[in-house]
């Protein structure tokens, strides 16, 4: 070998180095933090006591398919979080729907709320969660209770945490979530 392609081997190999430490100090977008997210993008994580998808966490890993959504309709705001986890075959999917007054914000503290069906309550909250493995064997379950915080909402950001106990329409069967954390740029 010349000492000129020696050289090439060894550029191309330091400049893949670079390329893979760059790459790695991304910031990670599930982790509940709207700070390395842009406008339309959401995060949704959760851990849950049985398998859900085949493991015990959920984490949304397309930024480009996982939006949110702020509308006011009346005298409340609707924000809407569409989330996507891709382990390809399987996919699994979490929309987090949270009704707040409208012109809330998190300026004097956070705001709290529960998920329960049917809910009267100016603040409450909806979450719906589903897995599928290569478009069969879908597994899909709708929040019964828990609760859930929103730590910031501002007009262009929206933070929190929740946990919820979720059942499944059709089997019957329950999952609860812990450690629920989601975030949003309008």
């Amino acid at each position: 070998m010349t000492t000129i392609s020696i050289q090439l081997k060894q550029c191309i190999a330091a400049t893949a180095l670079w390329a893979a430490l760059l790459t790695g100090c991304k910031k990670d977008n599930g982790s509940g933090d709207s700070g390395g997210l842009s406008s339309g993008e959401a995060s949704i994580q959760f851990n849950t006591n049985s398998s859900f998808g085949g493991k015990n966490e959920f984490k949304s890993t397309s930024k480009e398919q996982s939006k949110v959504i702020k509308v006011n309709n009346l005298n409340r705001t609707q924000i809407t979080f569409s989330c996507v986890e891709a382990n390809l075959p399987r996919l699994s999917t979490a929309t987090l729907t949270l009704i707040v007054a409208q012109g809330s914000n998190t300026n004097s503290g956070a705001i709290t709320g529960k998920f329960e069906n049917n809910a009267s309550a100016s603040t409450h909250g909806q979450l719906l969660i589903g897995s599928s493995n290569a478009g069969s064997a879908t597994e899909s379950y709708a929040s019964s209770s828990g609760n859930f915080t929103i730590t910031k909402l501002t007009d262009s950001e929206v933070e929190g945490t929740f946990d919820a106990a979720c059942i499944n329409n059709t089997t019957k069967t329950n999952i609860s979530l812990s450690n629920g954390k989601f975030a949003g740029k309008f």
